[in-house]
C-alpha cells in the first residue's frame, strides 16, 4: 500500500518526503477502515474525494437511512413574543487557521510552486524583509502570532457588547502532515486559551473544522475503533467546549451543554432566552473522511439526533442558530448529507432563523428553498469569511445583529484588515474597519429571506452585481482584482442556491433569465 501509495503522490509531483509524512498519518486509519468493510469497491473509494466532480455520487451498495421526521406541528407557525430578547450582537470568527511556525519575507517562485501543492507557505521567507509580511501574508499562508493576538485584541475591545461569539472552526493549520493529536492539542489550546483570556465576559461557542483533528479530515464514529479513531478527539474538544461555554458566565449558572450519547463533536445549548444552539459536526459527511468507507450511515445519528432536537424546540417555541463548519449545501460534503439537512430545513423552517458556518473562506450566503414551491426561500446559512489571509483574501470576521425575538439577522457586518496597507508599517497595530454593510452594499430593504431572494434575482439580470458580490465574497482583497469569466459567475450563481453539490436544479431555472455570457467551460479562478 505504501509503495503504490507513494508512486502515485510522486506522480503529482510532491516531493519525496511530503509524500512519505503524508502517507504515514493515514495508513493506521487505512489499515482499520479495510479491515472492517471486506466489501469497499474502486468505485466507492473514488466516490468520496471525487464524488461532486466524478465517479459515483454514493458508494455503491451504500443504503442511508432516511432520517425520520416529526409531523408538522401547527403550533410552530403561532407567532410566540417575548419580553427581554436576547443577544443582540453575535461576533462570527471563523477559519483561523493559526501557525505557529510562521515565517516572514518573501519566498521565491519555485518555493511556493511547492508549498502551494502542500496547503501552506510562510516557512523559508528567503527574499525581502520579514518586517515586508509581518503581519501575514496573501500567498498561501496562514495566520501568524503576530495577527491572531492582535486581531482579537482588536475585536474585544471594538464591541465590548456583543452577547456570545461563534467560533465555526478550523483553528490550526494547514500544514497537515505536521499535526497529530499532541500537535493539535497544543494548537488548539494556544488558541482557545488566547480566545477566554480576551473575550473575558462573553460566552463563546464552538464547532469543529474539518482541519480541527489529528488525521487531516477523519472524524470517526464513538470509540469503536480505537487509537486509529478519533475518540480522543471529541473528548479533548468536549472539555474545551464545556470552558468556552461557561466564559464570562461565573455571576449566573449557564444553561448546560446537551450532549448526545454517542459524543461525536455535536451538541445542543438550550439558552434561557428563548434562543436555541445546535452545533453540528458536518465534517462526518466531508468527502476526505474515509471513515465512511467503514460505515456509509455513519452521520445518520447525527441528522436524527438534529431532528429529535428540533422537534423539542419547536414545542417549546425555540427559535434555533444552527453552527457547523461546513455549509450544508457545500460540494465537499456527500450529497445525501445535503439531502437530508434539505429535508430536514424544509420541516423546521419556522423554527430555524439562521445558520452560521466557515470553511469556504468567502463572506458568502446560502439560501434553502422549498422542494415543492422552488419559488419560496425558507432559510439562509451565513459564511463567516476567514480571519486567514490564506489564498489571497483579507482577514475578516462578521457582527451580527439579531432581530428582538426572533433572532434573525436585521443587520450583517463585515469588518477586514487591508493585510497590504498593514503590512507597510510593522510597527503599528492593523485597525480592523467595516468594509461592507449588506444591506447598503446591496441596497437591501432588509436580510429577510424575500430580499435575500430578490438579490438573487437582481444578479441574473446584472454582469456589474454579480461581479460586485464576488468583490463582497472575497473581502475586496487581491482576488477582488479579478474579472469574473461566465462559468465563474455561474459557479457563483449555483453556490447560492443550490442544496449540494450535483443539484443544480434551482440554478438551472435561474439561468434561464440570465442575460450575461455563461461561458461553456470550466470556471478556474
Amino acid at each position: 500500500m505504501m509503495q503504490v501509495t507513494q508512486g502515485l503522490c510522486r506522480l503529482a509531483e510532491y516531493p519525496k518526503e511530503y509524500c512519505a509524512d503524508l502517507i504515514n498519518i493515514f495508513i493506521d486509519s487505512i489499515i482499520e477502515i479495510l479491515q472492517t468493510n471486506d466489501h469497499i469497491t474502486s468505485h466507492d473509494i473514488c466516490a468520496l474525494p471525487l464524488g461532486p466532480i466524478g465517479c459515483v455520487q454514493e458508494p455503491t451498495g451504500a443504503s442511508v437511512d432516511p432520517v425520520k421526521l416529526d409531523d408538522f406541528n401547527f403550533k410552530s407557525t403561532v407567532s410566540v413574543a417575548y419580553n427581554k430578547t436576547w443577544p443582540t450582537k453575535i461576533l462570527h470568527i471563523t477559519d483561523i487557521h493559526y501557525d505557529p511556525k510562521y515565517v516572514g519575507g518573501v519566498e521565491s517562485e519555485e518555493v511556493v510552486k511547492q508549498c502551494k501543492k502542500m496547503f501552506g507557505c510562510c516557512r523559508v521567507g528567503n527574499t525581502g524583509k520579514p518586517g515586508e509580511t509581518y503581519w501575514g501574508n496573501y500567498n498561501h499562508c496562514d495566520t501568524p502570532k503576530t495577527l491572531l493576538e492582535a486581531s482579537l485584541k482588536k475585536i474585544a475591545e471594538q464591541h465590548p457588547d456583543a452577547k456570545m461569539v461563534y467560533l465555526t472552526g478550523d483553528l490550526v493549520r494547514h500544514h497537515i502532515t505536521e499535526l497529530d493529536f499532541e500537535t493539535l492539542k497544543a494548537d488548539t489550546d494556544y488558541v482557545l486559551g488566547l480566545f477566554i483570556e480576551i473575550f473575558k465576559d462573553i460566552p463563546l461557542v464552538f464547532a469543529i473544522g474539518n482541519h480541527d483533528t489529528d488525521v487531516f479530515g477523519m472524524f470517526s464514529s464513538g470509540s469503536k475503533y480505537g487509537n486509529a479513531g478519533q475518540s480522543k478527539v471529541y473528548k479533548y474538544y468536549q472539555g474545551w467546549i464545556e470552558k468556552l461555554w461557561k466564559n464570562g458566565q461565573i455571576t449566573r449558572k449557564p444553561r448546560e451543554i446537551e450532549w448526545p450519547q454517542n459524543g461525536e463533536g455535536y451538541y445542543s445549548i438550550p439558552t434561557k432566552e428563548r434562543l436555541r444552539l445546535i452545533v453540528l459536526n458536518s465534517n462526518i459527511a466531508y468527502m476526505y473522511n474515509w471513515w465512511l468507507l467503514a460505515d456509509p450511515n455513519l452521520y445518520h445519528a447525527q441528522l436524527q439526533w438534529l431532528q429529535d432536537t428540533l422537534a423539542r424546540a419547536e414545542q417549546q417555541h425555540q427559535k434555533v442558530h444552527i453552527l457547523s463548519h461546513i455549509a450544508p449545501n457545500h460540494y465537499s460534503l456527500l450529497p445525501s448529507w445535503s439531502q437530508q439537512f434539505q429535508r430536514i430545513v424544509e420541516r423546521y423552517r419556522n423554527t430555524i432563523t439562521a445558520q452560521f458556518n466557515g470553511h469556504s473562506h468567502l463572506t458568502e450566503f446560502a439560501m434553502f428553498y422549498d422542494s415543492q414551491k422552488p419559488t419560496e426561500p425558507i432559510g439562509v446559512a451565513w459564511n463567516g469569511g476567514s480571519l486567514t489571509p490564506h489564498s489571497f483574501h483579507n482577514p475578516n470576521y462578521h457582527v451580527a445583529m439579531l432581530e428582538s425575538g426572533k433572532f434573525s439577522v436585521s443587520t450583517l457586518e463585515t469588518y477586514t484588515i487591508d493585510l497590504g496597507k498593514a503590512n507597510k508599517d510593522s510597527s503599528k497595530v492593523p485597525n480592523w474597519e467595516l468594509s461592507s454593510n449588506m444591506t447598503e452594499e446591496f441596497k437591501l430593504k432588509d436580510l429577510s429571506l424575500k430580499s435575500l431572494d430578490e438579490l438573487v434575482q437582481r444578479m441574473t439580470k446584472s454582469e456589474a452585481l454579480v461581479q460586485q458580490y464576488w468583490r463582497y465574497a472575497v473581502k475586496k482583497g487581491p482576488r477582488s482584482l479579478s474579472e469574473l469569466s461566465g462559468e465563474c459567475k455561474v459557479a457563483l450563481l449555483c453556490g447560492i442556491v443550490s442544496t449540494h453539490g450535483k443539484n443544480k436544479a434551482k440554478c438551472e431555472g435561474l439561468l434561464k433569465g440570465t442575460n450575461w455570457s455563461q461561458g461553456t467551460g470550466i470556471c478556474a479562478l
